[in-house]
């Protein structure tokens, strides 16, 4: 692999083209940067948050097949985990729900603290309303209190670093990064 540049794993599914795409210019280095800052984010929430992390990817889209377009990313849990009990025996959210909200929400403060701007992404918001038939906005000050943490920063960075330089890591690779150190619960 040539010096500066960055693997991409292979993920058919999502329509990977180039194998290898250069990282050198500004605007790809700040946007994968802020994709692997978003990415950790959703992971460490959602440890914090009691649910089994598989892995976190982050990948290039591809404009018309030739340039990449930018940087895109999943945190994948297990879905019979993340994706259960949505309502509570009252019709409002679960216990359940609001965990995996603010994990949600997670994933975009994280970015926008990294980046100090407005976050990228809108899907988050549209997979919220999809799954629970809520917004995520609602747990964002619980977010941005966990993220303050420096603990929880400092694991959050360890992560995107990471996943900035390899573009995939499991649940194992995470576990080495973190060592003996707990992902503290959300407060509040």
């Amino acid at each position: 692999m040539a010096a500066g540049r960055l693997p991409v794993p292979p993920w058919e599914s999502f329509g990977i083209g180039d194998p290898e795409i250069p990282v050198t210019s500004g605007v790809s280095q700040a946007w994968l940067m802020a994709v692997a800052f978003h990415e950790a984010g959703h992971a460490v929430g959602g440890m914090a948050a009691g649910f089994a992390l598989k892995e976190v990817r982050i990948w290039t889209e591809q404009a018309d097949g030739q340039q990449p377009a930018g940087w895109a990313g999943i945190a994948l849990f297990d879905p019979g985990d993340f994706y259960s009990e949505r309502r509570d025996q009252n019709g409002g959210l679960s216990d359940h729900a609001q965990r995996a909200l603010f994990c949600m929400a997670c994933g975009p403060v994280a970015e926008e603290l990294y980046r100090g701007g407005a976050c990228f992404s809108r899907s988050d918001e549209d997979t919220a309303r999809e799954c629970y038939g809520a917004s995520y906005r609602l747990l964002i000050p619980a977010a941005k209190a966990f993220l303050a943490d420096d603990e929880v920063w400092g694991a959050v960075t360890e992560i995107a670093n990471a996943l900035s330089r390899a573009c995939y890591l499991n649940r194992g690779h995470i576990e080495a990064l973190l060592g003996d150190r707990t992902t503290p619960p959300p407060r509040g």
